[in-house]
């Protein structure tokens, strides 16, 4: 049997596939954190782990960047929002109709891509006339579920939270969409996404927005879905929203202890505070005025 240096050098020069930096990164980050354990408890003399350098990893966000207000007015410009008659269906993978929902969300939410893609119908709640989404993980949880659903995933507790739907997207027609879906007894917002093996429903879905961006907007492989959380930010810090703000509608852990402190926010007040980011580079009315066109039960029927 090869030891590891010998494995290493074996292999070297190999034309095999490799995985990317940011996958041997959590590869090897989950290692370190199991060393760095055994450390504080006094197991093993030191982490030894934790001096290993990823060649091509940029940390802290360093990989990705934000939407800038041309590569936005190209993407929502696209054919994917201003021609949905032309919307097909994908057997086994992700529909046009679930993607362009997914990227509308992404950048008037702040969510992540998990957050909205593994969303039940009953997670959109309504108090008085403000529509949310209620993100939880209950159903991992332990609470009770439906037959046949799907446990759900949060990146941390700061994940759960309330956040109210931006008025464009009530302008697009959202709730008749979710009328359509529970008029054919569909549970899910997004049915065609199915969870992996990890029980991730957004991976494919990471994929297709990722190629629709290289394809309409950028070849910059540091643009992707998750630069839409970047440019929602920039639009906060732009129109002068409380950092605290921002932090509880992305599901950012506040930076000062303060901020730990109480049940959150107002949903008035974060529904008030979202309503005043503009996305001044899409083109909302007239997608509205598409959009309106669009028979959701139509689109839900069609064979996928």
């Amino acid at each position: 049997m090869l030891g590891f240096r010998d494995r290493i050098k074996r292999h070297q020069n190999s034309q095999c596939p490799r995985i990317s930096a940011a996958t041997l990164k959590k590869r090897i980050g989950a290692v370190q954190a199991i060393m760095s354990f055994a450390h504080q408890e006094r197991w093993i003399p030191e982490n030894v782990a934790a001096r290993i350098k990823i060649s091509g990893y940029l940390s802290a966000g360093g990989g990705r960047r934000s939407f800038q207000d041309g590569e936005l007015r190209v993407l929502f410009g696209a054919p994917l929002f201003c021609e949905p008659g032309g919307w097909r269906s994908r057997r086994g993978a992700v529909t046009d109709r679930t993607l362009a929902w997914l990227f509308l969300l992404g950048l008037t939410s702040g969510a992540r891509l998990e957050e909205v893609g593994q969303a039940r119908l009953d997670d959109i709640k309504r108090d008085g006339d403000i529509l949310y989404i209620d993100v939880d993980d209950r159903e991992f949880l332990g609470a009770p579920t439906p037959a046949g659903e799907i446990q759900k995933n949060l990146k941390n507790n700061s994940s759960r939270r309330l956040i109210p739907i931006h008025k464009y997207l009530t302008d697009l027609g959202l709730e008749r969409y979710l009328a359509s879906l529970r008029n054919l007894g569909i549970t899910r917002l997004f049915p065609d996404l199915q969870p992996d093996k990890l029980m991730r429903h957004t991976k494919e879905a990471s994929r297709r927005a990722n190629r629709y961006i290289r394809r309409f907007v950028s070849t910059d492989e540091r643009l992707v879905f998750h630069s839409l959380r970047h440019r929602f930010k920039d639009e906060g810090r732009a129109e002068r929203v409380q950092d605290s703000v921002l932090d509880r509608l992305c599901g950012h852990t506040p930076m000062s202890t303060g901020g730990r402190y109480g049940d959150g926010i107002n949903l008035k007040f974060l529904k008030s505070e979202l309503d005043r980011l503009m996305f001044a580079s899409v083109p909302w009315r007239e997608l509205a005025t598409i959009w309106a066109r669009i028979d959701w039960d139509k689109e839900h029927t069609a064979p996928n």
